[in-house]
């Protein structure tokens, strides 16, 4: 685990961690409601609030995506006097653009520039509103969870923006998800790829955080199905499920790993 603890966290009652995926469509934002269910269902035990933010979205709505289906899991809850959840949800997207694509791209393509600094100085004020929101609360058993996903894979591009130091005079600069929130010193939970040919990105993009210097609290592969085909070998003809076995391999190359140095990795 890392030596200091992360910068923003000035309360001991909010608990933050930044979602990574290897790529993009391996399950961030299904992770994410998983976590939140999560969070939402402990809140019978414990009085908190859940937050999700999404800083960067292009085309569709991953908040909405989290709302719809965090739904059931509010339903199963503890209600309050007045009809009320007894637990807050809360879900923002910072900066959004209409076009399904990478937001260097987005942002050019519908002119609405979007620098780093604008979205460090967003999410950190979102993060501060939780917290004091936190620390204001009456009960001493408040705790405020915040979960941030991330946009594409590890080093998929950031919103461009001619304020970025990356600007050079025929484009505008951005820069990749892993360099954007670096400064924030915010735990990971990782998303792997589970599907064949996982092990390879999910490796790389693991060593892309460990060497920007995250601390990797959990790591998540969702099941990648091949159904076979004529070219399936396996005796039955059945799915083949990567999954597992890409789970497995990282866990290995860890343990082979840890001879040498030490990865600030929980799984």
């Amino acid at each position: 685990t890392g030596s200091t603890s992360p910068t923003h966290l000035r309360s001991p009652h909010h608990r933050v961690h930044l979602l990574f995926g290897a790529n993009t469509d391996v399950g961030k934002s299904i992770v994410s409601t998983g976590l939140v269910r999560a969070a939402a269902a402990s809140s019978q035990q414990h009085a908190s609030a859940v937050n999700y933010i999404k800083p960067l979205q292009c085309g569709g709505s991953d908040e909405s995506f989290v709302l719809r289906h965090r739904n059931d899991e509010q339903s199963s809850t503890k209600d309050s006097d007045d009809g009320e959840p007894d637990f807050n949800i809360n879900c923002q997207t910072l900066f959004s653009w209409e076009t399904p694509a990478s937001p260097h791209l987005a942002s050019r393509w519908e002119n609405i520039p979007v620098s780093d600094d604008e979205v460090l100085t967003s999410l950190r004020s979102s993060l501060k509103n939780v917290e004091d929101d936190a620390e204001s609360h009456p009960c001493d058993d408040m705790r405020s969870i915040t979960i941030i996903e991330s946009a594409g894979g590890v080093l998929s591009p950031s919103s461009s923006s001619p304020l970025n130091k990356s600007t050079m005079e025929s484009y505008w600069g951005w820069s990749t998800q892993a360099d954007l929130y670096a400064p924030l010193d915010i735990p990971v939970v990782f998303v792997g790829d589970g599907k064949l040919g996982g092990i390879s990105v999910t490796l790389a993009s693991l060593e892309s955080l460990w060497s920007r210097g995250y601390q990797i609290d959990a790591v998540v592969f969702i099941e990648g199905v091949d159904n076979g085909g004529e070219n399936d070998s396996s005796d039955g003809g059945g799915s083949i499920q990567f999954g597992k076995g890409n789970a497995e391999a990282l866990r290995e190359y860890i343990t082979m790993q840890l001879h040498n140095r030490a990865p600030k990795v929980g799984l």
